[in-house]
C-alpha cells in the first residue's frame, strides 16, 4: 500500500528548489507531477492534504482552461513565472505592471474566454491585424493603437502574419 501522494524536490535552472508531487489514480498508477509552489516539504505536505480533502489532488483533465484562466495572476510578483524567471536578473515592478496592463487591455478582450487549446494561428493573425483598426486614448488624445515593437519584429522576421505581399510588415507600414 502506498500513500495518496509522493513529494519530491525539483531544482530550477536558476537554482531555486520547489516541491512537486505525484499522486495515484483510481487504478493505483502514479500520475503527475504537479507543483505545490512550496519551498518546504511541510508546506507542500499541508498543501497536498488540503487538495486531498477537497478531492482535487489530481487536477481535473476535463476542465477547460481559457486564456483568461491562464493569464489570471501570470504577471504578479508572486507568480511561478516571475519567481522562476532566469533570463533576467531582476524584473522590475514597472515592467510587471506594464505587462499586466498590456494583457488586460490588449489580449484579454480578444482571447479571455477562448480555451487555450482552441487558439489558432488564424485567431492570432486576426488579433494582430486588428491593431491597425484599434483606437486608444493616450495623453487625452485618441490615436491608432500600435503593435508592440517585439510583436512587429516577430511578425516581420518570422513572416507569421501574411497580409498582401508584405506580410504584417505591409499591414503595419514598418
Amino acid at each position: 500500500m502506498h500513500n495518496d501522494f509522493t513529494l519530491f524536490m525539483r531544482t530550477y535552472p536558476n537554482g531555486k528548489k520547489v516541491v512537486f508531487y505525484h499522486a495515484y489514480n483510481e487504478d493505483g498508477k502514479r500520475v503527475g507531477p504537479w507543483t505545490t509552489n512550496s519551498l518546504t516539504l511541510t508546506a507542500a505536505r499541508n498543501y497536498c492534504h488540503k487538495l486531498l480533502r477537497e478531492g482535487a489532488l489530481i487536477p481535473n483533465k476535463n476542465k477547460i482552461v481559457t486564456f483568461g484562466d491562464y493569464a489570471n495572476g501570470f504577471w504578479e510578483r508572486g507568480s511561478e513565472y516571475i519567481k522562476n524567471q532566469d533570463s533576467r536578473a531582476d524584473i522590475t515592478d514597472t515592467y510587471i505592471n506594464n505587462c499586466r496592463k498590456y494583457v488586460a487591455n490588449q489580449l484579454m478582450p480578444f482571447f479571455s474566454n477562448t480555451p487555450l487549446d482552441k487558439i489558432t494561428d488564424k485567431d492570432i493573425n486576426s488579433w494582430l491585424l486588428g491593431f491597425k483598426n484599434r483606437k486608444v486614448v493616450k495623453d487625452g488624445k485618441e490615436e491608432i493603437s500600435q503593435l508592440p515593437k517585439h510583436l512587429r519584429q516577430y511578425c516581420f522576421w518570422h513572416a507569421q502574419c501574411n497580409v498582401g505581399r508584405g506580410g504584417a510588415a505591409g499591414a503595419f507600414n514598418f
